[in-house]
């Protein structure tokens, strides 16, 4: 569940966004503005760190830009911060690069490989609660359904540790159970056997984000 509150960022969202997509490798190949097509939320299990994905337009492709929003400064990230926003109810906001911060890779895992885990979003106005609903809707694919791991990833903190390769837009991550493959890149391809597409307002079709692949197969059970 997210809670969402009547309140501006300064800068926007997009605002910050914007500068920090030209200057990725595979980013737009021109500098210019941006479109935000959508976004969806997913939830922090401490409840700490906002987390939010958005698919933006520029320069006539798509791209997925995973963010992180927290309290206090991680300084290990260092240039995996977009920038500083001043959220009007929340305060200072530090905004990361989603695959930068490991408590997202940990979510973004277990919702590509279970199938769900977006976040319905919950607004207190005049007295009333409303359910706000985002823009993006996820589509899980076939599921795993048993318990794996999903901390640990390469994508850490500790750029000894990163080896999120991106590769013609695709950003792939491991640890010693799963591959994870984020498309930076939004374009139609083939769904992926295990993980999630979405959809969103005037893309009806729904379209690849993210892949994972077991690397360790299930046990056997044993009969007697």
């Amino acid at each position: 569940m997210a809670i969402f509150h009547v309140a501006t960022n300064t800068p926007s969202k997009s605002d910050l966004i914007a500068p920090w997509l030209h200057e990725q490798p595979w980013g737009p190949n021109r500098a210019g503005p941006i479109e935000l097509l959508g976004g969806f939320h997913l939830d922090d299990p401490d409840g700490e760190v906002g987390m939010q994905v958005f698919v933006v337009a520029a320069g006539g492709r798509r791209f997925q830009v995973p963010l992180t929003y927290r309290a206090t400064p991680l300084p290990a990230l260092g240039d995996a911060m977009l920038g500083e926003m001043q959220h009007s109810v929340l305060g200072a906001r530090f905004v990361y690069d989603g695959l930068a911060d490991e408590r997202f890779v940990t979510v973004l895992a277990g919702v590509a490989l279970h199938g769900y885990g977006q976040a319905l979003g919950f607004a207190a106005h005049g007295g009333r609660w409303y359910s706000v609903p985002d823009e993006i809707i996820l589509h899980g694919h076939d599921v795993v359904r048993r318990r794996v791991a999903v901390d640990r990833f390469a994508a850490s903190a500790e750029p000894s540790q990163v080896s999120d390769t991106v590769t013609g837009g695709e950003a792939v991550m491991r640890n010693d159970e799963v591959e994870l493959t984020v498309f930076r890149l939004v374009e139609e391809r083939p769904a992926p056997a295990i993980g999630v597409s979405a959809t969103w307002p005037g893309q009806a079709t729904p379209v690849p984000l993210v892949a994972a692949r077991l690397l360790v197969p299930p046990a056997s059970s044993s009969t007697s």
